[in-house]
């Protein structure tokens, strides 16, 4: 075992700057994925494969997966990956796009575009794009447009000027990309 992973009864340790504590349970598995804890992650994936369920349960790979990476945890996501490849899927990425956009966590969306090329980078409606629009993350919004520079902004355009959610700047950034969307 790792010399600064250590169990104490039913809970697993690791030392940082600070001391992490889980349960050995589902749920510290879970924990220690949300919290970006790695040296956690790996022991219980090597020590208690057991808490892995196989179909997309909370508990299942592929939910720990969407997890670390909503988290923008990458340490965690390329180890699940390099240890179960079956992750990267068109599926598996857009799910990923979508949480991880929705957290604001571009470094994550970026490796997983790069992982799976042919994922929509427009999945969902566009939802990626539309909830970063939303949560003002232009860096976000700009990444996505360079991915795909023929989005599609007439309806977007419409429904966010009918949304009193938004204000002018997200107006003028969508006008800034197309600005041929206000017909006469």
């Amino acid at each position: 075992m790792n010399s600064s992973v250590w169990k104490d009864g039913n809970f697993i340790k690791f030392r940082t700057d600070k001391e992490w504590c889980f349960p050995i349970t589902s749920e510290g598995l879970c924990e220690a994925s949300m919290a970006g804890c790695f040296p956690i992650v790996e022991w219980f994936l090597k020590n208690h494969i057991e808490f892995i369920q196989e179909e997309k349960s909370y508990y299942s790979r592929y939910s720990l997966f969407i997890t670390a990476c909503s988290m923008g945890n990458v340490d965690i996501a390329r180890w699940m990956v390099k240890d179960y490849p079956a992750l990267l899927t068109p599926f598996v990425a857009e799910e990923v796009l979508m949480m991880a956009s929705t957290m604001g966590e571009l470094e994550i969306m970026k490796w997983m575009y790069g992982q799976v090329p042919d994922a929509q980078i427009d999945c969902d409606h566009n939802f990626p794009f539309e909830m970063s629009l939303f949560l003002q993350n232009y860096n976000i919004c700009d990444w996505l447009y360079q991915q795909h520079p023929n989005m599609e902004f007439d309806e977007m355009f419409v429904s966010i000027c009918g949304d009193p959610r938004y204000d002018l700047e997200v107006l003028e950034y969508i006008y800034q990309k197309d600005n041929n969307i206000i017909h006469s």
